[in-house]
């Protein structure tokens, strides 16, 4: 599970280390566009995180996981694989959409039937630095 939570948080990286390469691709995407590149993945998966733990929570988070997964990985096959601006783009945006349902559902799995008198209790560790509790 930390594996999965450590792609996502590579992949910010990644980009950001890439961008050289990027620039002198076969794309030549211009300032405008190698700024939505690398800044499109983090939004959408920003901006879907608390829905998509909330779809986890409400309907599963096993299969919240494995969609986010799969969707993850179509969209850096088509990331890999794109031949032009928009189509990296839509790439960048199924990534966010599958890290946004990756987060939240492979936090939580290793405090199941932790409970206090208020409700459930867990302790999920984002980052070495950081760790939020439901208590």
């Amino acid at each position: 599970m930390c594996l999965c939570v450590a792609l996502i948080i590579a992949t910010v990286a990644a980009i950001n280390v890439s961008i050289p390469k990027i620039q002198t691709s076969s794309l030549h995407p211009s300032n405008t566009q190698l700024v939505w590149i690398v800044d499109l993945y983090v939004i959408v998966f920003a901006g879907l995180l608390f829905p998509a733990g909330a779809i986890g929570d409400r309907y599963g988070r096993k299969g919240a996981l494995l969609g986010g997964l799969g969707a993850y990985v179509a969209g850096s096959i088509i990331a890999a694989l794109s031949k032009t601006i928009p189509i990296l783009l839509g790439a960048r945006v199924i990534m966010g959409v599958g890290a946004a349902f990756i987060m939240p559902t492979s936090c939580p799995s290793n405090c199941r039937g932790t409970t206090t008198t208020r409700g459930p209790a867990c302790a999920c560790e984002l980052s070495p630095f950081v760790a939020v509790d439901r208590a």
